[in-house]
């Protein structure tokens, strides 16, 4: 299953989808306030960036979202 599917399928069960609160940084626009080098590639980074995702959790029960999300 593809990050797109995943996603598409949590958004059809009500679940709230987020990037992932990580991957490539580099490609955040605040980067260009920054000094900084960038040593090679970044892959792994990138890697992350195009196929992971954040499930996050709330105040309030969540039991039936993680079923749903273990249900893919």
């Amino acid at each position: 299953m593809t990050r797109t599917m995943l996603l598409e399928n949590l958004m059809e069960l009500g679940c709230e989808c987020r990037p992932i609160v990580a991957g490539n940084f580099s490609k955040n626009p605040v980067v260009k306030y920054f000094d900084h080098v960038t040593h090679g590639k970044l892959s792994l980074a990138e890697y992350i960036d195009e196929n992971r995702l954040f499930v996050g959790n709330h105040h309030y029960p969540i039991q039936n979202a993680m079923k749903a999300l273990r249900s893919l």
